[in-house]
């Protein structure tokens, strides 16, 4: 089974992101973590690091600052503390200090070993195996009940408390929805959301979170899937077209 996956990432960068907060709402954190990679221009940093108190857990993701400067003389493999600012449609860091340097693990680029993965990723272009999911309504979804249709991909779990990551993924669906409903979808293409996080994610829960964003989502487009409590990943269905009436 061949099933055309597309990832729209320029698409989604420029739909832009609207507000899910309050104006002028800014919550600061104490970030502590490993950088792994730092763009050329310094405004941006891979950074694998512990828990923040209060906001989220242990991840590796990348992080920007407004200030190109905050990461001069901060190389991969230094370990670092920072203030993580978080307002409702952006994030990034400031006070970025420099506290010590660590080995990279292999995977990183570096020659530290790597811990197992478990599992071999698949190479662009190579058919994606077949995966059974359980949706929001707890009935089950195959991967090849899309056989032949556009797939758009997207990874999320619905405690995702970054302005920039989750909910801006949510929002930009939304929109393409709307795009692809103005067209009648003729590239007959599904919205999938494949959540990382099936033992919160259960199907209850997708299915409020489906219904908080519903005003933005085009029904029968981009419901939200679920997988059953400690079973497999996550994925957002988006069949055929179907107009139904919303509540204000």
């Amino acid at each position: 089974m061949r099933i055309r996956t597309g990832f729209l990432l320029l698409l989604l960068l420029a739909t832009g992101a609207c507000s899910r907060g309050a104006s002028g709402d800014r919550r600061e954190y104490t970030l502590q973590g490993q950088v792994l990679s730092i763009q050329p221009d310094q405004k941006q940093a891979v950074i694998r690091h512990e828990e923040i108190k209060g906001f989220m857990p242990a991840m590796t993701m990348p992080y920007d600052v407004q200030d190109p400067k905050e990461y001069e003389g901060v190389t991969p493999g230094d370990l670092v503390t920072a203030t993580l600012v978080v307002e409702p449609t952006k994030a990034y860091l400031q006070q970025v200090k420099k506290v010590g340097t660590a080995p990279l693990a292999a995977a990183d680029g570096g020659s530290a070993p790597a811990a197992a993965a478990g599992f071999e990723l698949i190479k662009i272009g190579a058919p994606v195996p077949n995966q059974t999911f359980v949706n929001q309504d707890g009935k089950s979804v195959s991967l090849a009940d899309f056989r032949g249709d556009a797939v758009i991909v997207t990874f999320m779990y619905t405690e995702c408390p970054m302005p920039t990551m989750c909910p801006m993924m949510d929002r930009n669906f939304a929109k393409i929805q709307a795009k692809l409903k103005e067209q009648n979808n003729l590239l007959k293409a599904h919205l999938l959301s494949v959540s990382f996080d099936p033992q919160v994610d259960t199907p209850p829960v997708l299915k409020k979170h489906a219904g908080e964003i519903r005003k933005e989502l085009v029904p029968k487009i981009a419901d939200i899937l679920a997988g059953a409590f400690g079973g497999p990943p996550v994925v957002v269905d988006a069949p055929p077209f179907e107009e139904t009436k919303e509540s204000a």
